[in-house]
């Protein structure tokens, strides 16, 4: 599990076994929660559109890059704009 610190940076949450991931979903501190991006069985059921990801399960559950990319951005979007 990685969670993203106050300046964007990757911290690591905690350590499970990735090959039972059922799929990732962004968080915050505060306890906001993005949408689960859920992973599919087969390359039949992948559908970015509807957050539906064939992904090969690994050891560490890493999300692809397009899935991380994403998260980062709804997570991004639930902060706001920076206001000072």
């Amino acid at each position: 599990m990685v969670r993203w610190g106050p300046e964007g940076e990757a911290e690591p949450a905690g350590l499970l076994d990735g090959r039972d991931a059922v799929g990732w979903c962004a968080v915050c501190e505060c306890g906001w929660r993005g949408p689960l991006w859920a992973r599919v069985a087969t390359p039949a059921e992948h559908d970015t559109a509807r957050r539906r990801v064939h992904a090969a399960p690994g050891l560490h559950g890493d999300a692809p890059n397009d899935v991380e990319d994403a998260l980062r951005r709804e997570w991004t979007d639930h902060l706001g704009p920076a206001t000072f």
